[in-house]
């Protein structure tokens, strides 16, 4: 299995390298998504910190001050949780423009990473975050889907 490395400049072209062996016809590991479907999702989710795409807040004091710490340290995402209904993909896709859309935001997320790493973004779930906290957020976030596809 994969380190899971915080999503950053000296790390994407593992993620990416990973992103691009998955084949289309690929079976998820466990969860409903297909190939497409999670490539989209992903894409959706960097979107928040670039700032692109616009959450509802849904956090709360148990997710800022307990749950945040654990996640950002040493919690990994667990299988088949749901997602927030904005990163939810309900009509088709075709995987290999999604594939290239994820690629590209992987890239644009890096790039803003490493500009300005202590920028705060508000997470949907576990309040403000700095894009370097966001990095962190976002390996294991996307580890946790490309482990979904065997990759």
């Amino acid at each position: 299995m994969p380190t899971i490395e915080p999503l950053k400049m000296d790390s994407q072209d593992a993620y990416k390298q990973r992103i691009v062996t998955i084949p289309y016809n690929r079976q998820p590991r466990w969860g409903r998504m297909n190939v497409a479907e999670m490539f989209h999702h992903n894409t959706r989710y960097m979107e928040i910190p670039l700032e692109t795409r616009t959450v509802k807040d849904r956090s709360n004091w148990l997710f800022r001050l307990i749950v945040k710490p654990l996640i950002l340290s040493r919690m990994t995402f667990p299988k088949n949780v749901a997602t927030i209904p904005e990163l939810r993909v309900a009509d088709l896709r075709e995987v290999e423009e999604e594939r290239k859309q994820l690629l590209i935001r992987v890239e644009e997320f890096t790039e803003r990473v490493n500009t300005d790493p202590g920028k705060e973004v508000p997470n949907p779930l576990l309040g403000p975050l700095t894009l370097e906290q966001w990095s962190i957020l976002a390996g294991k976030h996307l580890n946790h889907h490309l482990r979904q596809f065997g990759a």
